[in-house]
């Protein structure tokens, strides 16, 4: 079971930004992977957070990504946070 999706806020998700990997900032053409967290990393109000400025990501918020080379290193069930297996 994956761990809690990561969110970008309206800023940081604004236009081609929400394309845009989380780990390395590359394009993901719209083939990237959906971002989790941990449960250390999402716990309480941190999975209503923006993975990248930490700001509120509610409402217009939307779902991190992370593009295909980084999901080869840090594995699409993993915290792209910290790198634990996001369902621990």
């Amino acid at each position: 079971m994956p761990g809690i999706l990561a969110r970008l806020c309206s800023t940081c998700g604004m236009g081609s930004r929400a394309d845009k990997c989380v780990k390395c900032g590359k394009q993901t053409f719209e083939r990237g992977t959906f971002a989790h967290l941990c449960f250390s990393c999402g716990h309480g109000s941190g999975k209503n957070h923006c993975v990248k400025c930490g700001k509120l990501a509610t409402g217009t918020g939307m779902n991190a990504v992370i593009c295909t080379h980084c999901d080869l290193t840090i594995k699409p069930d993993h915290c792209v946070k910290c790198g634990k297996q996001s369902n621990s």
